[in-house]
């Protein structure tokens, strides 16, 4: 009895050891943050070149014949943008403020085209013009946008004691609560992810210096708030891919840390690279294939907005939801499955013959004190 008790405790304590130290397994990262594979490798509906161009054809001759409909200026300057044409973006914000000041929308995009030239202090100032507007707007994006460009303006200057965003946010989060944990609350993680993922949907998904910020934050280190060691490993691979084509020697030698941390469902360093290079192609394709559709309904002449919600809004949601399926078809996500699934059978079989033990020896006792 005390030997199948022993047996009993030190299978259910490493159980509950794994599970405190690396709670979410693959599959388990992906649900907790159900956007953030898809967005890192372009698997997500978004316009092609061809849309903006139309856009553009469409929307200057009716701002250079006088209109002052503040959305077509917006429209018209996120087109340009979206092309690299921010310096033309910004001057049509600012003809814009002139005949109707103080919108949230200006400032907001203001802030962005100037950091998306290169302008940060000048773009940061707008920024904080949005949010004393709004600080809620986009789900609290531009809060993370501000906090971004600060920790890449620190950097500069040198004046930051690390190059993490992490580490970034946490001190921020310290000065402003007057505390002195060690990490954010899950909750911040939370809201500092679906800032930076928001970032990379309306801007630039394979912006290296956003793909590493949220690497950061993924990897972040605590018992309150388990980290997703594979998507932050994930995060890293695409942006030395997107910047140079190949996975550094010190991001690899990163990852494989990262990965020794797993003390279960690992995965090699190979399969993550693997499934983020699959990734990458599906995000091309999907691509490819708006762009293709856009172009013939601008040789067409159709409108590109009406034809893009029936083509694509209704099914982005059925196409999202198999997102880890068609992204993960090697056996990464099974084998988690079958280890979980392992240890809970394991588990149960285990207290089955517990009981069944303690079952006999209670009736063993009742028969000797009835004799």
């Amino acid at each position: 009895m005390r030997v199948i008790l022993t047996v009993f405790v030190l299978f259910f304590s490493n159980f509950i050891n794994a599970c405190l130290w690396d709670r979410d397994t693959y599959a388990m990262e992906k649900q907790k943050f159900p956007d953030a594979f898809e967005l890192m490798t372009g698997n997500f509906d978004r316009h092609s070149n061809s849309y903006y161009q139309w856009r553009i054809a469409r929307i200057q001759p009716q701002i250079d014949k006088g209109s002052k409909d503040p959305l077509l200026f917006d429209d018209l300057a996120v087109a340009y943008s979206k092309l690299g044409n921010d310096k033309k973006a910004i001057e049509l914000m600012k003809l814009k403020e002139k005949f109707a000041p103080n919108l949230y929308e200006t400032f907001a995009n203001l802030g962005t085209f100037y950091i998306h030239d290169g302008q940060f202090e000048e773009g940061l100032k707008f920024i904080n013009k949005a949010i004393k507007i709004n600080p809620e707007a986009h789900f609290g994006r531009e809060i993370y946008q501000k906090y971004l460009v600060e920790f890449i303006l620190s950097t500069q200057k040198k004046k930051s004691e690390s190059n993490n965003f992490y580490i970034f946010l946490l001190e921020k989060y310290k000065t402003k609560n007057n505390l002195t944990k060690d990490f954010l609350p899950e909750d911040e993680i939370k809201k500092a992810v679906k800032g930076i993922l928001g970032m990379m949907r309306f801007g630039n998904y394979n912006s290296p210096v956003l793909l590493n910020a949220l690497g950061d934050v993924l990897l972040n280190e605590s018992y309150d708030t388990p980290s997703a060691k594979r998507l932050a490993a994930m995060a890293f691979m695409a942006s030395d891919l997107y910047n140079a084509g190949s996975v550094s020697l010190k991001t690899k030698e990163n990852i494989q840390m990262f990965l020794s941390m797993q003390e279960r469902d690992k995965n090699t360093y190979e399969e993550l690279l693997k499934e983020v290079k699959k990734g990458i192609e599906i995000g091309e394709k999907r691509y490819a294939e708006i762009e293709k559709k856009e172009t013939n309904w601008v040789i067409e002449n159709k409108d590109l907005d009406v034809e893009f919600a029936q083509n694509f809004y209704a099914k982005t949601n059925s196409i999202n939801k198999n997102n880890v399926t068609q992204n993960n078809p090697n056996r990464i996500t099974k084998n988690e499955d079958k280890i979980s699934n392992k240890l809970i059978i394991g588990l149960i079989i285990t207290l089955v013959i517990v009981g069944i033990i303690v079952i006999i020896k209670l009736r063993k006792k009742h028969f000797q004190i009835e004799k």
